[in-house]
């Protein structure tokens, strides 16, 4: 396992069906763990748990289990540890762009080697990534990838990556809740702000049903499916992500206040069959995951200013 050099996201498919009943229990899992969060949130403590990547024979729920499972799978034997958390959010609920990263140490910036979405119900935003680096004033990407959320399907992606999530485009289009379970694996290095699942919260949680033998693991790669960029005006259409997706403004999460993220369409001809919006939703609903490709920038506003003071000027 473990990261590769200019790893592209990918998503992987379970050996466990996904009609399986350990999917409801895993989710069920997660719903309870997600309330555990929200309360150590209001407290001001960090909302994301820790589970080294050797047991320490401490007590632990299955979640750090499954955590540890996953780290495993991405990274191998090498000393490390999972950082992990849930979200029970409504189908429609956002995630706002941002970087996953150790914010508040000395290693201020650095993003873990991998990082990875399951997939607990099916329905709601899809998940999107950007090759952006978010250690540059301005970046820019020439395709960005979307995850619809699957049960049983999950994305893999470099944790320093951008990344958030939006409506569905097609793809259902209803959901009542869009739950997820996130780990980052971390080589070597552990986020300052991480803290143990509470033992004293693991009676909270429901009684996982069944050996651990039996946690989903995720031995296949989906295909990567390509939208041609002629499907855009369609994909703009049927978002309610900040507005237009050309050249529209985004906020970004707290860590990255001061980012606009602008989405512009090549110019190409017209993409035919590929671009027909029925067959778009098709595509959706097959691919493991869609690329789309497309003109993305990511730039301060800071730089941002400066470009539009230097244009009045010229402009005279």
């Amino acid at each position: 396992g473990g990261k590769k050099k200019d790893m592209h996201p990918v998503v992987t498919l379970s050996t466990t069906p996904e009609d399986s009943t350990v999917y409801t229990a895993l989710r069920e899992q997660c719903q309870a763990a997600y309330k555990v969060r929200v309360e150590r949130q209001k407290k001001g403590s960090s909302p994301t748990f820790w589970v080294p990547s050797r047991d320490t024979g401490n007590e632990e729920c299955t979640l750090d289990k499954w955590a540890r499972l996953v780290y495993k799978e991405m990274i191998g034997e090498k000393e490390g540890g999972a950082e992990w958390w849930v979200l029970d959010l409504d189908g429609d609920g956002c995630v706002k762009w941002h970087w996953d990263g150790d914010w508040e140490s000395l290693a201020l910036g650095r993003t873990p080697p991998v990082a990875t979405v399951t997939y607990l119900t099916t329905g709601g935003c899809c998940t999107s990534v950007v090759k952006a680096n978010q250690m540059k004033e301005t970046d820019r990407s020439e395709s960005f990838w979307l995850s619809p959320p699957v049960v049983s399907r999950r994305l893999v992606f470099d944790g320093a990556d951008l990344h958030g999530s939006f409506p569905s485009v097609g793809f259902p289009p209803h959901a009542s809740c869009r739950v997820t379970f996130l780990v980052n694996c971390w080589v070597g290095h552990r986020p300052h702000t991480t803290w143990s699942f509470p033992p004293a919260a693991i009676p909270s949680l429901p009684v996982f049903p069944f050996p651990l033998s039996l946690l989903p693991t995720y031995p296949t790669i989906l295909p990567t499916r390509s939208i041609h960029p002629t499907a855009l005006p369609f994909i703009q259409r049927h978002t309610k992500f900040g507005g237009e997706w050309a050249r529209h403004e985004r906020h970004f999460a707290n860590a990255e206040r001061g980012r606009i993220l602008s989405i512009g369409m090549k110019k190409t001809e017209d993409g035919g069959e590929d671009s027909r919006p029925e067959n778009i939703e098709r595509t959706l609903k097959k691919a493991g995951l869609i690329e789309v490709p497309a003109t993305v920038v990511i730039a301060s506003v800071k730089t941002l200013l400066k470009k539009r003071k230097r244009l009045r000027k010229l402009r005279g």
